[in-house]
C-alpha cells in the first residue's frame, strides 16, 4: 500500500495536503521475462550462475544442520571417557571411547573459536596414532588415504609450545562435538608443561593384553599412574597396544600430577624409582570389559598378561 500526497495552494497561501492511497497489482509477464532473459548469452549465463549459487548455498544450509545433528547425537550417546595424558612441554594425547566404530580426529588450537565448519579449513588437526606414521624427524603423514574406524580412539598432538593452553574439539566429520570427559563434566582445553631441566634414562612398563580365550587384543588403550610414598602421584600416562597385544610406556620422566604437589614446579619429574605402586586400566572397546590393577615396580617388566573378559553383549 503506497500513499500519495498532493500539494496544493489554497487563496489564503496556506497549504493543504490531500491524502490518497493506491493500490498497485503488477502481474508479471512470463513471456516478456523469457523474451529479456534469451535477448543475449550473458543474461542467460547470470540466470544460470545464479540459479546454481542458490541450490549450493541451500545445500549447504541443509548439509550442516543435518550433519550437526547427527555429530551431536554421537556426542551425547557415544562419545564417552574422554581423557588428558602424556602431558610434557610439546606434546599432549587426547583419548576417548565410542560405542559405535568412528575415525579418530581431534581439532586444536590457542583460541577457542571453533566454528561448525572449522575442520574444512583447519590446519591444526591430528588423527590416531595408529592412523598416522613419522616420514622423519619433523614430518607425519597419514599412513592411508581413509584413517580406520575404531572403539578406543588415542590422539597425540605434537610440536606445542611449552606453558601454554589450548582448546580441542573432537570430531569425526563436518562439526565437531563436545562431550564429557572421563571426571563426568566437559572439558576442551589443557595447558602444556615447562621443559624438564634434565631427562632421565628410559624406564619402560611392559606386557601383553588378552581375551578370554588367549588370543592378543588388536586394539585398546593402556593407562597408568604411579603413586610414591608420600601419596603424591604422577600425571597420567597412556600408550596404544600393538596388532600382537603388546604395550610399553615409559615412566622415567613422568611428570607430578599438579605442580602444587609437595612444592614441586612444572620442571620436576616424578622420580619413578621412588614409585611404591603402579595403577594400571586398560580398555579394549564395547566388546571388552575394562579392567583397572594395581602392581608393585619390581613386577613391571614385563607386566604379567592382562585378560580381558568378554562383555554382556558378545555372550
Amino acid at each position: 500500500m503506497f500513499k500519495v500526497f498532493q500539494m496544493d495552494m489554497d487563496q489564503s497561501g496556506q497549504t493543504s495536503q490531500k491524502a490518497q492511497t493506491k493500490i498497485k497489482i503488477k502481474r508479471i509477464d512470463l513471456k516478456s521475462f523469457w523474451k529479456r532473459l534469451t535477448s543475449s548469452p550473458k543474461n542467460i549465463i547470470l540466470f544460470i550462475f545464479g540459479v546454481f549459487a542458490v541450490v549450493v548455498l541451500l545445500y549447504f544450509i541443509v548439509f550442516t544442520i543435518v550433519q550437526y545433528r547427527a555429530e551431536a547425537k554421537i556426542a551425547r550417546e557415544e562419545i564417552v571417557a574422554i581423557t588428558l595424558s602424556n602431558v610434557t612441554n610439546g606434546t599432549a594425547t587426547i583419548s576417548w571411547q565410542t560405542f559405535k566404530p568412528q575415525v579418530g580426529i581431534v581439532f586444536y588450537g590457542t583460541k577457542n573459536d571453533f566454528l561448525p565448519f572449522y575442520p574444512a579449513i583447519s590446519k591444526n588437526v591430528e588423527y590416531d596414532d595408529r592412523d598416522t606414521e613419522f616420514v622423519d624427524l619433523n614430518t607425519e603423514v597419514l599412513k592411508t588415504d581413509e584413517p580406520q574406524r575404531r572403539y578406543t580412539h588415542h590422539v597425540t598432538i605434537e610440536g606445542l609450545t611449552p606453558e601454554t593452553t589450548y582448546y580441542f574439539r573432537i570430531g569425526s566429520g563436518f562439526v565437531m562435538p563436545v562431550a564429557k570427559g572421563s571426571d563426568g563434566k566437559g572439558f576442551t582445553a589443557f595447558t602444556t608443561g615447562s621443559t624438564l631441566n634434565a631427562l632421565y634414562a628410559p624406564d619402560p612398563v611392559y606386557g601383553k593384553v588378552l581375551d578370554e580365550e588367549g588370543k592378543p587384543l588388536d586394539e585398546g588403550i593402556i593407562y597408568l599412574s604411579i603413586y610414591n610414598k608420600d601419596e603424591d602421584f604422577s600425571a597420567l600416562l597412556s600408550t596404544i597396544m600393538n596388532e600382537t597385544g603388546g604395550y610399553s610406556l615409559d615412566i622415567a620422566n613422568a611428570r607430578y600430577a599438579y605442580i602444587e604437589q609437595a612444592g614441586k614446579t612444572t620442571e620436576d619429574v616424578f622420580t619413578s624409582s621412588d614409585a611404591v605402586v603402579e595403577i594400571i586400566r586398560v580398555v579394549a572397546g564395547s566388546d571388552y570389559v575394562p579392567k583397572t590393577f594395581t602392581i608393585l615396580p619390581d613386577q613391571d617388566q614385563p607386566v604379567g598378561d592382562v585378560i580381558l573378559p568378554n562383555s554382556d553383549k558378545n555372550k
